[in-house]
């Protein structure tokens, strides 16, 4: 009846997605929504950047506004070049692949339901997971994409692929450097949480976990930058597969390995978290493995050029903003497993659904 169920609602978002035609705005600006077939997320907006500044199309900005991604132009020429550009560069492959990811996602979170409830390890589960998504999204997503793929993208026209893979050394060096430290620092302090005295039950498993769970963070901060990059070399579907690896691991991690061979909900919790890990290694390992392909050779390189810093320099104000939000939902996070064994789970769901 499950998996019944879930296979309905796949069928009629897929079905939704491919009846609805191609709408865009009639100001200066594009507006890139569900309504053009295209679920809107990190990976098309850094697509539609990287589609417009390859065809030399200038922009004011480009953000993601759920439910939509807004492209702003200075005059309604740009606005109507861009429209007919992005009308054939959104692929369909690319579009099917994340709407798959899209019920993988309702897949996954159903069955956790399914097995875990509003119980209290699910509610720890879902606050540690946050904390390396949390990291992911200010170093990894985000700010970091849109300050690298034009300054790739700009590497690329003027080196050749031999400068836009140096530039991709030294970004994936540098995030390998800041995420790995700040991984084993997270992992040591919150391995020895036992000797904090006077805390929750709660609070001690929750650290547990976010220990266990942290290491995410690296692999997936690594995948964001190849996943740019292959972008910037017109490679679009692997960076849509990405979330795809992440859903089918914890998948088959809980709903598999987990309930044949743990017998208490303890042992099934432990299986999923390896599927998260396994899936982050996948988001690195697949891009990586086709810039291979591509004529990428990693190494590390530690220099700050003046591409770096360029990077670093726009990043900023787009960090900073990302801070504030997505520390407001760890906190909120936080405020939940004090309330009740069940509040965080919840609240997890209902922003799901939302």
């Amino acid at each position: 009846m499950l998996f019944r169920s879930i296979l309905v609602f796949g069928a009629v978002i897929v079905a939704i997605v491919l009846a609805l035609p191609n709408l865009f705005g009639d100001d200066e600006a594009v507006h890139v929504s569900r309504s053009d077939g295209v679920a809107v997320d990190q990976t098309t907006l850094t697509q539609i950047r990287s589609t417009l500044t390859e065809k030399n199309v200038p922009f004011m900005s480009a953000d993601l506004k759920a439910p939509a991604a807004i492209v702003r132009f200075e005059t309604v020429e740009q606005q109507l070049r861009a429209n007919d550009i992005l009308r054939e560069a959104l692929p369909n492959n690319v579009v099917a692949l994340t709407v798959v990811s899209r019920v993988l996602g309702l897949l996954r979170d159903r069955l956790s339901a399914h097995i875990f409830g509003t119980t209290l390890l699910n509610s720890v589960f879902v606050q540690a997971f946050r904390l390396p998504n949390l990291f992911r999204r200010l170093l990894g997503e985000g700010a970091l994409t849109a300050a690298f793929v034009p300054t790739l993208q700009g590497e690329l026209h003027h080196r050749g692929r031999a400068g836009a893979f140096a530039l991709l050394n030294q970004v994936a060096s540098w995030l390998a450097l800041v995420s790995g430290t700040l991984v084993a620092v997270v992992m040591l302090v919150l391995s020895q949480s036992r000797l904090w005295p006077g805390l929750d039950e709660r609070w001690y498993r929750v650290a547990d976990l976010t220990a266990v769970l942290f290491p995410y963070m690296a692999f997936v901060c690594l995948a964001a930058a190849f996943n740019g990059a292959l972008q910037v070399l017109q490679r679009f579907t692997e960076p849509a597969l990405s979330p795809i690896w992440l859903n089918l691991a914890m998948i088959a991690s809980l709903g598999g390995a987990g309930l044949h061979f743990a017998s208490t909900p303890e042992g099934q919790m432990a299986w999923l978290c390896g599927g998260v890990l396994a899936g982050g290694f996948l988001q690195m390992a697949v891009p990586a493995a086709v810039l291979l392909r591509e004529g990428w050779r990693p190494r590390p390189d530690f220099a700050l050029s003046p591409c770096i810093r360029e990077i670093a320099r726009l990043m900023t104000p787009g960090f900073l903003g990302t801070a504030i939000y997505q520390i407001n939902i760890y906190v909120a996070g936080m405020l939940a497993v004090n309330v009740s064994e069940s509040a965080n789970t919840l609240l997890f769901y209902a922003n799901r659904l939302m």
